[in-house]
């Protein structure tokens, strides 16, 4: 759905999508030997992934110097206060929770994705 959501979008965006945690901690280990292109400017990272859940993946991302510095957003199916407020203390850019109904969800994610793309200003716009 989310990769449906993304693609709605209005933003000209290039996706990455990995389906569990220890394929994306694997993944973003070799950043370094990532082309610009493949590198991510932003993570949307469920919470409830598997084989390594969504915390455990954001504190690796925050852990790594490498990519510490990727702003990282956690979808969630429900609002778990102790889930949010880990997700905070471990730097996420944002907690948002999932919509069972696709159009909320699809603007939701439009929103994050306008944003990040055409409000913020990431590294990887200066080197274009």
């Amino acid at each position: 759905l989310t990769l449906d959501a993304i693609k709605t979008s209005k933003s000209d965006t290039n996706i990455m999508l990995l389906h569990d945690g220890v394929q994306s901690i694997e993944y973003l280990k070799n950043i370094e030997n990532l082309s610009l292109k493949e590198r991510p400017d932003i993570i949307l990272l469920d919470i409830n992934i598997p084989k390594r859940n969504g915390i455990e993946v954001l504190k690796e991302i925050k852990r790594d110097r490498r990519t510490k510095h990727i702003p990282v957003i956690i979808l969630t199916n429900s609002i778990n206060t102790q889930d949010m407020q880990i997700s905070y203390q471990y730097n996420a850019c944002g907690f948002v929770s999932k919509s069972f109904n696709v159009d909320e969800y699809n603007r939701k994610i439009a929103l994050i994705i306008d944003y990040w793309a055409n409000v913020a200003i990431l590294p990887s716009m200066q080197a274009a």
